[in-house]
């Protein structure tokens, strides 16, 4: 089993969830606060891994998110 995250406006997600259901797939709605800990977590195992992580881009997607 695969999974995507999307970050949209209200609109066309209620258009993608329709569609997803109708393709029996499930769909899980999650907060901005949510995106916001996904995004920090994603960042941080990618700083484990030896990949560099620019502290601006991640100040750059909180601020979009508030």
């Amino acid at each position: 089993m695969s999974s995507i995250l999307i970050n949209a406006d209200k609109e066309t997600i209620e258009i993608l969830s329709q569609l997803a259901k109708k393709l029996r797939s499930t769909v899980i709605n999650i907060k901005d606060s949510q995106y916001e800990d996904f995004a920090l977590g994603l960042a941080m195992e990618n700083s484990e891994r030896g990949e560099t992580v620019d502290i601006e881009e991640i100040r750059k997607m909180l601020k979009e998110k508030s």
